[in-house]
């Protein structure tokens, strides 16, 4: 959804919602950081885009009507709890289906089992593949398991 955003500074509950940031952040009564201010109105934005797209309005409607609603201070007003996220109207309980589900009901018993020793048989072979192809380092160098060795003996001939 496009935002014309020429047109959102000129409306009401935005140039609401800035004069009254703007002013928190000359006054600094409230002892935040002029960083956190700008956070939470960004996040208003964001929030009004968010609902724009969710109901189908524009961003300007939404912002007015919050900030015609709002008759208290607009850190308190504009929060999670009063403006929460939309749900997107896909169903949430409905998993997506696997491969494997399906092989399990498609084939018969036998046949599965063919299959899935077939898939093993590959998998296996391609990490062998990789394997090889791709070296593993030593873990310890010579002189380490020379000493190792040699610690190793000592400690038998002590017991």
């Amino acid at each position: 959804m496009e935002v014309d955003w020429k047109a959102l500074a000129k409306s009401p509950g935005y140039m609401s919602l800035k004069r009254t940031y703007t002013s928190e952040v000359m006054r600094n009564k409230t002892g935040r950081k002029k960083p956190e201010l700008y956070k939470l109105f960004c996040w208003v934005i964001a929030r009004a885009q968010h609902y724009a797209h969710r109901k189908n309005i524009s961003i300007e409607e939404v912002l007015n009507t919050w900030e015609a609603g709002r008759d208290y201070w607009w850190l308190n007003y504009y929060q999670e709890g009063r403006q929460p996220k939309l749900p997107s109207g896909k169903p949430r309980n409905i998993k997506p289906s696997r491969s494997e589900t399906y092989i399990k009901r498609a084939m018969k018993k036998s046949n599965r089992i063919e299959l899935l020793d077939r898939l093993r048989g590959t998998r296996r072979v391609e990490a062998i593949e990789k394997r090889k192809a791709i070296p593993k380092a030593a873990r310890w160098g010579a002189a380490n398991k020379k000493h190792q060795a040699r610690a190793k003996l000592i400690r038998s001939k002590n017991l």
